[in-house]
């Protein structure tokens, strides 16, 4: 099987520049607050796992750590991305500072990234190797996309484009919002928007964002060759 990792499912995540921010600051308040949010996930309809993401706010600066534990088709991942980003006066966006992801289990990788020049460049070291990249374009991990891609549904943008930093190189992703949804979790109903990535024909990825739960995720699908996967929010605080 082809290496599979959590960046792929998360968004997120999920996710240069999305959208540009027409006000002075986030809507999301970033003075002193933390969040948790906790998904089981499925493999099609068999449960698998669970992925926590965590959000930490002081003064502008943020750090996001998303943790999986998964366990499908011999596969076993167990690992994370530690994230440090900022608010942006300048750019009125989020921006990645820096990030650490760590992976066991069938795969095992250490990778740090750091990003210059206000994210148009950044450098990727592993296993005593380094590659750099440089794009016109704002470079973001994909803790700061999807933070950004919360920022921008708040307020209305329905189209985004990024450059995300994985472990390896620079992808160039799209997403548009279809429309709003009632979706059912074990935590209730929640009005979402459902975001779905485009043009990609060989894989579909949707994802579902709350505004009840500060706009974040509270569901999400995605089905590439032999995965098919599906997260649900079942705890937030």
């Amino acid at each position: 099987m082809n290496k599979i990792n959590y960046l792929s499912i998360s968004f997120v995540l999920f996710f240069a520049n999305m959208f540009s921010v027409a006000v002075a600051a986030p809507l999301t308040d970033l003075t002193s607050d933390k969040q948790r949010y906790v998904y089981d996930v499925f493999y099609k309809k068999v449960s698998v796992g669970t992925m926590t993401r965590e959000f930490n706010f002081q003064n502008g600066h943020v750090t996001g750590k998303t943790t999986a534990d998964l366990s499908f088709l011999f596969y076993k991942m167990k690992g994370y991305q530690l994230s440090d980003m900022y608010w942006d006066e300048a750019s009125m966006s989020f921006l990645s500072k820096s990030f650490i992801y760590k992976e066991t289990g069938s795969h095992k990788e250490d990778t740090k990234a750091t990003f210059f020049d206000n994210g148009h460049q950044s450098k990727i070291t592993a296993k005593g190797k380094s590659k750099s990249f440089k794009k016109e374009s704002v470079i973001l991990d994909f803790h700061a996309i999807g933070m950004q891609m919360s920022e921008g549904i708040r307020r209305g943008e329905t189209q985004f484009d990024f450059y995300m930093q994985t472990t390896e190189k620079v992808k160039h992703y799209y997403f548009e919002v279809k429309g709003k949804e009632t979706i059912e979790t074990k935590l209730g109903k929640f009005e979402t928007y459902r975001l779905e990535q485009t043009r990609k024909n060989n894989r579909t990825l949707i994802i579902w964002f709350a505004p009840e739960v500060d706009y974040q995720m509270v569901q999400f699908y995605y089905k590439f060759n032999l995965l098919d996967l599906r997260g649900n929010l079942v705890k937030y605080d």
